[in-house]
């Protein structure tokens, strides 16, 4: 009897959730590409048949390195982000939890943000974490988040990267308090 239940409440859950997923296939506005996690874009200008030509369009340098060749006693973690593509966008975070806009078909940057959460120290265990980064709009309002390892939640103007001012404490939201 429970099985059943539970199965149910899953159809339920699927049947109900919305999908956020760009039928057009241009944004990435998940982590997972859409609200399912499907992990999965409908474009198809890349297939089998073109793979071979495929060349690399632009190439970035993190600002991280920056901080690290000011600073020899700060050492990043892995870089391993999953970038947001929106409108032409690509949001993506360092390992040092800073967040970057750049022109995603060029690869030149829009603007930068820096919490400077890695002042505080290098954490113990695994160094500088984040969880990525989230998007939400709300008619003409939208925000990135970012959460950093210094237990700070920061919402972030995706046009200007300038904390939200009222979002929490001027864009931010301390989660240890």
């Amino acid at each position: 009897m429970t099985i059943r239940i539970a199965l149910t409440m899953v159809i339920a859950f699927i049947a109900i959730t919305p999908s956020n997923a760009d039928p057009s296939g241009e944004n990435w506005t998940y982590y997972g590409g859409d609200f399912a996690n499907t992990h999965y874009s409908t474009l198809d200008q890349i297939d089998a048949s073109n793979f071979s030509e495929v060349k690399v369009a632009w190439r970035w340098k993190s600002i991280e390195t920056e901080i690290s060749e000011n600073n020899p006693r700060v050492v990043s973690s892995q870089f391993k982000p999953t970038p947001l593509v929106i409108d032409g966008v690509m949001y993506l975070p360092t390992s040092f939890c800073q967040v970057v806009a750049l022109d995603a078909a060029t690869g030149e940057l829009i603007w930068k943000f820096d919490p400077e959460s890695y002042k505080a120290g290098r954490p113990a265990n695994l160094g500088y974490q984040h969880r990525g980064l989230s998007y939400w709009k709300s008619g003409d309002e939208a925000r990135i988040f970012i959460a950093v390892h210094d237990r700070k939640l920061w919402a972030l103007d995706p046009e200007t990267g300038k904390p939200c001012k009222d979002f929490g404490d001027g864009g931010v939201v301390d989660l240890e308090t």
